[in-house]
Order: C-alpha cells, then structure tokens, then sequence
C-alpha cells in the first residue's frame, strides 16, 4: 500500500479533531496507546490510498530548544514504516533547525510506544497527569492582581521567570504569543500560557515568584486566565502536572480538574534519534 504524507499541519476542531480522536480511540482500544493530543499543535499525518488517517505524530514547542512529540498509527497499518518516516518528517521540519533535545511522550500502558523508547535510548525524565475540566462561569472570584497578554518589551521578564520556575537557561523565548503576566501595582507576581482552538483551551506554564508564594496567588491566575479564555470562546480546559507534584495536584483538583491520562516524558538528542532512523 502506498501512504501519502502530510507534514506541518496544524491539528484544529472540528472534523479533523474527530478524525484524530476516532484514531487515538482505536489504538486506545487496542494497547493503551493513544498519544498526548493537543488542539492547534503542529501535526505530521499519513493517509491510506482511500484517504483515512493511519498515522498522526504532533509536534509542540512549549521550550525554546526542545520540541515535545506524541504520535500514533492504526494497529492494522503497524511495522511498516510509517512511525519512523513521521518522526524524520518532524525532526527536519525547518522550524525545528534550532532544536537540539528532543522530547518523547508516551502513555505507560503503551507497548509499541515503549519498545521503541527503549531502541531509541531515550531516557526516562519524569510522569505527568493530564487534567481536563468543563467551564463553569461566574467561578473567577475576586482576585488580588491584573492579567495581562504580553507584549514584545516583556520578553526579558518572561525569560527571567521561566528561568525561575522551569530551570531555563534564561534564553528570551521566541515570541510571546499566549503568554499572560499578572501583576499587582505594576509588580510582576507570575505568569500562566494557554493556547485556545475551537472551544478547547491548553493551559501551561503557570508559575509564582518565590516572594510572592503561599498567598493562593496560583488559584487567582488560573482561574482569571479560564474567565478570559472563556469569554474568547474556551468551553472545554486541560492542564498536565508532575504526577510527583502533589501541591499543584491538590490545587488543580480543589478547582475542578480530574486526572482523564497519565504520559512519560522520555527525552534525547535530535541527532541521535536521526541516526537511529537512518540505520
């Protein structure tokens, strides 16, 4: 059979959010390995000769640096080759020039998904839940500090508290899209990150300057930044956390999110994983 190649799509609602979703459900149903999706990400696919979606690997840069990869093919179109020529599609898209790490995301339950991990050397970093939730308005509260977007003259800042909160080597990140920065009498207090496609909102991000902790300062900026989502047309809210992390676990379920996936986060070097598929 012959497959046809989509490369550097963007995943949206609708019926391609379906298609996408009737795949994860059928290898879900098959081995536990349906990938980590998310609304609006770069995508890789790959069609059989009558047009159904077989294959889909998507692609998100939450990092400058390091781009995250989930991806999937039908049981019935298995071991021939269609994964490996994705994930090269991926790495040598030209976006991703500048991408030195590499990050492998895989549900635990996955079987191809690990076989694979384990052929590639990736190293294990760590676990994260997914945690999903339905807006339910007028739960904002009243809140201590604004929310603003960013602008192009906050990408210092932004810098600085990634750093702070993530390790960063403190790199000014590319652009500031879906970046939100609160702030109290001008003061910076933290930052969250969302991105928005046809109803259904990803938050990431989020984080409070060490000064300004254990003040539920957290709690405010997630729940302004649902209300704003909201009110650009966001129904439907998920968020990942550390499966170690029981402080933001605990914050995020008092506020709602229930635990609907849980995914490892595997890691390695771009041209290590292109040598790999080059053998």
């Amino acid at each position: 059979m012959v497959y046809k190649f989509l490369a550097g799509q963007f995943l949206r609602g609708g019926s391609e959010w379906r298609e996408v979703q009737r795949l994860a459900d059928e290898c879900r149903k098959t081995d536990g390995s349906a990938p980590r999706l998310i609304a609006g990400q770069r995508s890789h696919a790959a069609r059989d000769d009558a047009g159904s979606l077989v294959g889909y690997l998507g692609v998100t840069q939450m990092m400058p640096g390091e781009v995250e990869l989930s991806g999937m093919v039908n049981p019935a179109n298995r071991c021939q080759g269609i994964f490996s020529r994705l994930l090269k599609l991926a790495v040598q898209e030209p976006v991703n020039t500048q991408v030195e790490t590499l990050v492998l995301i895989c549900a635990p339950g996955s079987e191809p998904g690990l076989k694979l991990l384990k052929a590639l050397s990736a190293n294990h970093d760590h676990n994260e839940y997914r945690m999903e939730k339905q807006y339910v308005p007028g739960s904002g509260g009243k809140q201590s500090f604004s929310l603003r977007e960013a602008a192009q003259a906050d990408r210092p800042e932004i810098a600085r508290q990634n750093a702070i909160y993530f390790g960063d080597s403190g790199d000014i990140p590319v652009n500031v899209a879906g970046v939100w920065l609160a702030e109290m009498n001008d003061c910076p207090v933290g930052k969250v990150e969302a991105r928005l496609q046809k109803g259904h909102a990803f938050i990431y991000g989020l984080g409070v300057l060490p000064e300004r902790r254990r003040k539920g300062y957290g709690r405010q900026i997630l729940m302004l930044i649902m209300d704003k989502l909201a009110s650009a047309g966001a129904t439907h809210f998920t968020l990942e956390v550390a499966s170690k992390n029981a402080t933001a676990l605990d914050l995020y379920q008092s506020l709602g999110f229930m635990v609907t996936a849980e995914y490892g986060y595997y890691t390695l070097p771009k041209q290590q994983l292109l040598a790999c598929l080059t053998l």
